[in-house]
């Protein structure tokens, strides 16, 4: 074996043992729930790079704060056909996790967490854009795209469900 093969191995091998796949590249934890064998809720956290166009920590050089994720804008009486196209959009940019729960957000100070908040920040951004102007007021203050997207239901989605009255 020749010196050179032999470092190929060795870093062959730190590449697999710490589940790197490309140098260069940053990688971030993201948490997952899942079930243990028991039924109990755990973490489950795979490390994602923010280079993978998978992770939803990632941004291509076209996302912008000024896009406009969809054709409809919020008006206030207009909520379910806004919602569907806005999670489409979402769902389009995988983007969707950040206001649908499933990802959660990671500790501020860490990587992952400097990762989430640019994220977060650039989806709050899309749904201003997509939102009438006279509504901003009510959603400036929402902290994450999750909380703004639910403050909005809660105040605007109609129950399909009705009250039977003898």
């Amino acid at each position: 074996m020749t010196k050179g093969h032999k470092t190929r191995e060795i870093d062959t091998k730190y590449q697999t043992l710490h589940g790197i796949r490309a140098l260069g590249t940053h990688l971030c934890k993201t948490s997952i729930h899942t079930m243990s064998e028991e039924g109990k809720k755990q973490d489950a956290t795979p490390q994602i790079s923010i280079n993978d166009p998978q992770s939803p920590y990632f941004l291509c050089a076209s996302d912008i704060p000024s896009n406009i994720i969809c054709a409809v804008i919020f008006t206030g009486d207009n909520y379910g056909n806004w919602s569907r196209l806005v999670l489409n959009g979402l769902r389009s940019k995988n983007k969707l996790m950040f206001v649908d729960g499933t990802l959660i957000k990671p500790d501020l100070s860490t990587p992952e967490g400097h990762a989430w908040e640019r994220c977060n920040s650039m989806v709050i951004a899309w749904l201003h854009n997509v939102i009438d102007k006279s509504l901003h007021g009510s959603v400036a203050y929402a902290e994450t795209a999750e909380e703004l997207l639910s403050d909005l239901k809660d105040r605007y989605s109609q129950s399909n469900e009705f009250e039977y009255i003898n």
